[in-house]
């Protein structure tokens, strides 16, 4: 019927016919590679596995990406933490901007033995409005907006 999902646990291309009693309003994938689910009445649902292993976990790929930043909405008054992914082998820029583009702070990423980098900012003298972070390394890179509160 029209209700239907294909499933395949182990990624072979074997597909179970799974109904659903609602319609299927919305699809995306997570930024962990999970497959999101919504539906018009029963809710937002979330895959098992991530989409981006079948079996043992993947390992991240190997590009720049702000995986975290809390607090968002960033207050004023706390220091904004930014977790980022990074080739194990790179150095990157973290830098914060206003919408125009000026640079307000930056920081130096070096990534860890798992490809992990973390930062932290202090965000105290800046007014309330949007912001950009930029991760960049060479050629590549990531931007994500945030929003500063007081």
């Amino acid at each position: 019927g029209g209700k239907d999902v294909l499933f395949s646990s182990d990624g072979s291309g074997d597909w179970e016919r799974i109904p659903l009693d609602e319609d299927i309003t919305a699809l995306g994938v997570d930024r962990n590679g999970y497959l999101l689910v919504g539906t018009a009445h029963a809710g937002i649902f979330r895959s098992a596995a991530s989409t981006l292993s079948a079996g043992d976990a993947a390992p991240l790929p190997a590009a720049l990406a702000i995986d975290d930043v809390y607090p968002h909405p960033a207050r004023t008054r706390l220091p904004l933490r930014i977790s980022c992914r990074l080739p194990v082998a790179v150095t990157a820029e973290l830098s914060l901007t206003d919408v125009a583009g000026r640079r307000l702070a930056f920081e130096t990423l070096r990534a860890d033995d798992a490809g992990r980098g973390n930062a932290v900012l202090d965000i105290s003298s800046l007014p309330s409005g949007p912001y950009f972070l930029r991760l960049r390394s060479g050629t590549q890179q990531s931007v994500r907006r945030i929003v500063v509160t007081r």
